[in-house]
């Protein structure tokens, strides 16, 4: 049986010391892995090793066995200091536009990924969220003929919520019994 592996739209940014851009050697216990990388790219300043390095996938422990990995649409940082040449050459220009992520490697900029420059130069997930919107609701208070005033509550549903205390100033000959809620 065959187990395959799949990552596509991802980048990696960080300075590497023995290993590679995107993905190092893995090793596994498993035969038969197949493993698929596409429309990533490799935006480190730099990618050294002393036995190996690649600017995007050190291939070296996949090729043995009944193991394959294959690859499209991989690119490295030009500018990027190596001595490999792996990887399709990108632009620093390039790199942080959202045009090269979208036409070119195909992400998807209207669910998935974002572009904010104040918090990274390349695209950032948007953010997800698995739960459903709670409602809100505002608690006024009415004065019914007295004077004053009281500050509105907001809660969400489910939350708890204790009535205050009333300030309102009663009618006169009047004294305060209970808070209606609702209209009844």
């Amino acid at each position: 049986m065959s187990v395959p592996i799949t990552i596509k739209n991802s980048y990696s940014t960080v300075t590497v010391e023995d290993g590679s851009g995107l993905i190092d050697s893995a090793y596994t216990s498993e035969s038969n892995v197949l493993i698929s990388i596409k429309n990533s790219v490799a935006l480190n300043p730099s990618v050294s090793g002393e036995y190996s390095s690649a600017r995007t996938i050190d291939y070296t422990s996949y090729n043995e066995g009944d193991s394959l990995i294959t690859t499209s649409g991989i690119y490295a940082l030009s500018t990027m200091i190596s001595d490999a040449t792996d990887g399709i050459d990108l632009s620093p220009t390039d790199a942080v536009t959202q045009t090269f992520y979208e036409d070119t490697l195909g992400w998807d900029f209207d669910t998935v990924w974002k572009m904010d420059s104040s918090v990274s130069p390349y695209p950032i997930l948007q953010q997800i969220s698995t739960s459903e919107p709670v409602e809100e609701y505002t608690i006024t208070f009415d004065s019914n003929g007295g004077t004053g005033s009281m500050t509105s509550a907001t809660v969400f549903a489910g939350e708890s919520y204790i009535l205050p205390d009333c300030t309102f100033t009663a009618p006169e000959g009047k004294v305060f019994k209970a808070w209606l809620i609702g209209s009844t």
